[in-house]
């Protein structure tokens, strides 16, 4: 009888650890759909000291796009590519709150030849980036670009091998804006 009640009492135990854990996991934001990004490029640049920042610096691409001043969105995933001058593209896709899945890709150092075709314009200022002015460090040699149009509008950045790098909007119609 001691037997049996020695090993309810441990499968209580082991019973309230293991959901005790549950519950922990639950809790934790990586778990509720906010993925955990690396902000730091394989070569070591850090792109942004934190998620925030990096929000920050990426808001007045975004805005635009959508023609906002506060859109509602989450990062979910960051590709990166490092160039053969040691220059870093980020692709940096995001998720709006009604669920619209884009991007925007900054380039970082880059010191290859850039070519970006279709429609472009070149944005030095305008009220997104009043709106959201970058920090000192991370407009250093710092370039964005989205695309803005359909759904199907996301840019796209492909290195050579020869270093150069194209960037160019995935569908017809889109408008490509750097800054």
């Amino acid at each position: 009888m001691k037997k049996i009640f020695s090993s309810i009492a441990a499968l209580f135990i082991c019973s309230a650890i293991f959901f005790a854990c549950k519950k922990s996991e639950v809790n934790n934001p990586a778990q509720e759909g906010q993925t955990l990004l690396s902000l730091k490029a394989p070569n070591g640049v850090q792109i942004a000291q934190s998620t925030a920042e990096l929000k920050s610096l990426i808001a007045s691409s975004i805005n635009r796009k959508f023609q906002t001043d506060n859109l509602e969105y989450n990062i979910t995933n960051i590709k990166y590519s490092i160039t053969k001058s040691g220059g870093v593209i980020s692709d940096i896709e995001y998720k709006t709150k009604d669920g619209m899945i884009t991007n925007v890709v900054l380039m970082q150092g880059v010191k290859e030849k850039i070519t970006s075709t279709g429609d472009v314009k070149v944005v030095i200022d305008d009220k997104y980036i009043q709106n959201y002015p970058s920090t000192e460090a991370s407009m250093m040699s710092v370039h964005k670009y989205s695309c803005s149009g359909s759904e199907c509008c996301k840019v796209h950045a492909l290195e050579h091998p020869d270093g150069s790098v194209d960037v160019d909007c995935s569908c017809s119609g889109c408008t490509m804006t750097i800054e």
